[in-house]
C-alpha cells in the first residue's frame, strides 16, 4: 500500500510538472486546428443539410489512416522526453524509491493517455459544433453517411461504417474506440519510456 501511495505522489508530481509545460496547451490547440482543417467536409455537409448530428464523430475519425497516424504522433509528443528526468528526479528517487519512481511514471503515462483521449473526444465534438445535438442514438446524419454515398460527394476523408452503426451502440463504440486509443497511447508512452 505504501508503494502505491508513493507512486501516486510521484505521478501527481509529474502531472504538476506537465501543468506548467507548454506542451499541455500547444499540442491540443495544434491538434484541433489540424483536425478542423481535415474535417471541413463534415462541417460543410452538416451546414448543407441543416441537420444536427449526435456527438459521436470520434469512432469514425479512426477510419482515416492519415488522420489517425497524426493523432497518435501528437500523443507521442507528450512522452518524447521519457523517462521524464529533470534535475529534481534524483531527489524524488531518493525519497520515494526506485520501484515507486518507476510505478509512478507508469501511472503518469496512463493518466496522460486518459487525458489525451478525453481531449480528443472534446475536440471531435467541437469540430461539429454548433450542429451537434445531445442524443444517445446515432441519428440521421451518421446513418445517412453510412448508407449513402453522401460522404464521397462531399469529399469526406473517412468512411462512416455501416457495420459499426448496426452492430454497436454509439456509447459502446465511443468506449471501445476510447479504450483502444488509451491502450495505443499508453503503449507508445511505455515503449518510449523503456527505450530512452
Amino acid at each position: 500500500m505504501k508503494v502505491l501511495s508513493q507512486a501516486r505522489r510521484i505521478c501527481g508530481y509529474q502531472l504538476r510538472i506537465l501543468r506548467g509545460n507548454y506542451k499541455l496547451y500547444l499540442i491540443p490547440v495544434c491538434l484541433f486546428v489540424y483536425m478542423l482543417n481535415e474535417l471541413i467536409p463534415i462541417r460543410d455537409f452538416l451546414f448543407s443539410v441543416n441537420e444536427k448530428a449526435s456527438p459521436f464523430l470520434l469512432p469514425f475519425i479512426f477510419n482515416d489512416v492519415m488522420l489517425t497516424a497524426s493523432i497518435f504522433v501528437a500523443a507521442m509528443l507528450f512522452f518524447i522526453d521519457a523517462p521524464f528526468y529533470d534535475k529534481y528526479q534524483l531527489f524524488v528517487i531518493m525519497r520515494g524509491g526506485t520501484s515507486e519512481w518507476v510505478l509512478g511514471h507508469i501511472m503518469y503515462i496512463f493518466s496522460v493517455s486518459i487525458l489525451y483521449m478525453l481531449c480528443l473526444t472534446g475536440i471531435s465534438i467541437l469540430i461539429i459544433f454548433p450542429n451537434v445535438c445531445l442524443s444517445g442514438e446515432w441519428g440521421r446524419i451518421w446513418t445517412t453517411l453510412a448508407l449513402t454515398d453522401a460522404g464521397e460527394q462531399f469529399g469526406l476523408s473517412f468512411g462512416v461504417s455501416g457495420y459499426l452503426i448496426f452492430e454497436y451502440g454509439p456509447l459502446e463504440a465511443m468506449f471501445l474506440v476510447g479504450g483502444l486509443g488509451f491502450f495505443i497511447c499508453s503503449f507508445y508512452g511505455l515503449c518510449l519510456w523503456c527505450l530512452n
